[in-house]
């Protein structure tokens, strides 16, 4: 994470059930391990407003669409951290969800950064 992102906050149990998905079901079930990333950075909107997007990467073992598609209707992980980002931010943050069976899965959670989307910075737990 970049120094100057260090101090922005996001809402607590958004990124750590995506780094638990990414050990337990990604890397675990790969039986030479694998790496996770968690990589944040600063990016504009279409209109031009400040956004942060927080990535997890893992190199693990990936799923299909049927099979990630499955997971996101029955997994209380995801849907729980769906259902934060709706809470505090409407349709002005997202989750996507990327994976590609033997290669891994990417994870990102995008967060406006204006005080207009629910709290103001100061009223967000650190990543």
């Amino acid at each position: 994470m970049p120094a100057r992102l260090r101090h922005i906050r996001v809402p607590p149990l958004v990124i750590q059930p995506l780094v638990e998905n990414a050990v337990k079901h990604g890397i675990s079930a790969k039986q030479a391990g694998g790496d996770v990333a968690v990589v944040a950075t600063l990016q504009a909107t279409r209109d031009g407003q400040p956004q942060l997007s927080v990535t997890v990467r893992d190199t693990g073992v990936g799923v299909s669409d049927d099979d990630l598609q499955l997971g996101r209707e029955r997994g209380l992980g995801l849907r729980n951290v769906a259902r934060r980002l709706q809470c505090q931010y409407g349709t002005s943050a997202s989750l996507s969800i990327r994976s590609v069976a033997g290669e891994g899965t990417t994870a990102e959670v995008r967060l406006p950064m204006s005080s207009t989307a629910g709290t103001s910075l100061s009223d967000r737990v650190a990543v």
